[in-house]
């Protein structure tokens, strides 16, 4: 999900009520959350844009006469993000590089073993 979608989903109907557009715009800011590392430049415009989106949320509640949700509650299949750096992981001035490197980690990515494998010519059909 990005803005994108969302704004074409917006102008085109597809949304049946306004929860539906929220759960969307939130979905954003959660996955970001979620594929970024904590504390990466992305991590913190993410959150800055998510506190923004939230307040404009609200506003756009009380000018609608929209009830303003009393509990936020986690969506499901979202995990909790840990502060806690995996020790394998180098944090340097290239931030970049060094996220797409952390999230091939984390992702059990290994260059070598496909390295190895497109020699041995394996294929895989998609």
């Amino acid at each position: 999900m990005d803005l994108a979608t969302c704004k074409e989903k917006l102008l085109s109907g597809k949304y049946a009520t306004y929860e539906e557009v929220f759960n969307d715009i939130q979905l954003i800011w959660d996955n970001c959350k979620l594929y970024n590392m904590i504390g990466c430049e992305i991590y913190k415009v993410c959150e800055r844009m998510e506190k923004t989106a939230k307040r404009q949320v609200q506003k756009f509640r009380a000018a609608h006469g929209l009830p303003q949700p009393s509990v936020q509650t986690a969506q499901s299949g979202l995990r909790k993000r840990s502060t806690a750096k995996p020790e394998n992981i180098r944090i340097s001035s290239n931030q970049g590089r060094d996220s797409a490197a952390a999230a091939s980690a984390r992702r059990g990515y290994n260059q070598e073993e496909s390295k190895q494998s497109a020699a041995a010519g394996d294929t895989y059909d998609y």
